[in-house]
């Protein structure tokens, strides 16, 4: 029996180089880049508001994801700033990006509503980050929410 000999058309699996700290993060970034700028290419929307949208979701999205992978707000505190706003922009442009998908169009209803909720959520995160939520604190969120989404509801009426 002879030893096991690979054919000459198949190619040995080219060495990467050894993983470096971030090397796997960014590895991933670009694929989940390469991802997403296929689905924007075949899913090219033709209303100029609807690009803008998709582009503002998505470059949040990135900086989201790449402001949670390389900084530590343990470090430093000023990113846990950056954090929630870049996380106030994410919401804002996820809410105009659904708005325009399911309506087309978006009318100062519809933009007062998302920055309410908007702020909403990234209060709900930074009381839960810091944990100091508790049911009656999220009670009180939540009247104060629903307060908001009615007035803003019979102002723009």
């Amino acid at each position: 029996m002879g030893a096991f000999t690979v054919p000459a058309n198949i190619k040995e699996p080219e060495q990467r180089p050894p993983k470096t700290k971030f090397g796997s993060f960014i590895l991933c970034i670009q694929s989940i880049g390469r991802t997403i700028s296929d689905i924007i290419i075949i899913s090219m929307p033709k209303n100029r508001r609807l690009k803008i949208a998709s582009a503002s979701f998505l470059i949040s999205l990135a900086a989201l994801v790449l402001l949670v992978g390389l900084t530590s707000p343990v470090e430093n505190i000023s990113f846990a700033l950056v954090f929630f706003a870049v996380a106030f922009w994410f919401f804002v442009s996820l809410g105009h990006l659904l708005i325009y998908l399911r309506r087309g169009q978006l009318g100062p209803k519809s933009r007062g509503r998302i920055v309410i909720v908007s702020v909403f959520l990234v209060l709900l995160m930074m009381f839960s980050s810091s944990q100091s939520l508790n049911w009656v604190d999220g009670l009180i969120l939540l009247l104060v929410l629903a307060g908001l989404l009615f007035y803003s509801s019979r102002r723009a009426a």
